[in-house]
């Protein structure tokens, strides 16, 4: 199984084009900050992820949101480039929901 669900801040204005299939694709890059329990420790975890959402749904509500914004994303990880050399990851998102108040 292959399941993420990140909640972060996006960095900066998402970008939005169309493939040459004619599908709206939006990438952004997520800040993700949390503490994580690891060997009985507490940590902070703090990383920057890439995030691609196509189609309607992720896609729509990706190209909405500004910079500084609260979300949470839930999809799968995938190779930000199918090259066999390069192991980059990304998020490809099913879903993004905006929070508010955190």
């Amino acid at each position: 199984m292959n399941r993420i669900s990140l909640v972060g801040t996006v960095v900066d204005v998402p970008d939005t084009r169309c493939s040459p299939a004619g599908v709206r694709v939006t990438r952004l890059l997520l800040a993700h900050e949390s503490s994580q329990q690891e060997a009985g420790q507490s940590r902070t975890v703090r990383f920057r992820i890439g995030v691609r959402a196509a189609g309607d749904d992720a896609g729509v509500m990706a190209a909405s949101l500004t910079a500084g914004e609260r979300v949470r994303v839930d999809g799968f990880l995938a190779r930000l480039r199918q090259d066999a050399e390069d192991n980059r990851l990304i998020v490809s998102a099913d879903s993004i929901e905006r929070l508010e108040g955190m």
